[in-house]
């Protein structure tokens, strides 16, 4: 059901995505018409996801349980340019090494 830009969702409708490293439940998509992405995400230890950045959404995090290291880059990173192949090697490994980090941690776990 949508209700003015909001997207209502019951328990059965929740999208279910199983990961190599885990899950994620895909509450709402973040579709380019709403450029947010709400997820529940659920990381096996010692697992990671993938590097990532979306064009369209964003992306909030809440560590409910555990402690997780977040990269994120300071630098913007050109979507269309990426998807058109038009970064080298180089350069990405250029990206990937200047990559910040930032330790989460949840002491309540």
């Amino acid at each position: 059901m949508s209700l003015k830009g909001i997207d209502i969702r019951n328990t059965e409708q929740v999208k279910l995505v199983t990961k190599p490293w885990g899950w994620e439940k895909w509450l709402a998509d973040g579709k380019p018409d709403f450029p947010y992405a709400y997820k529940m995400i659920h990381i096996r230890a010692p697992h990671k996801t993938s590097l990532q950045f979306h064009k369209y959404k964003q992306e909030s995090n809440y560590l409910l349980k555990g402690s997780a290291v977040l990269y994120y880059s300071d630098t913007q990173i050109d979507a269309e340019r990426y998807e058109k192949g038009g970064y080298t090697k180089s350069e990405l490994d250029q990206i990937i090494s200047n990559l910040s980090t930032h330790r989460l941690l949840n002491e309540r776990a």
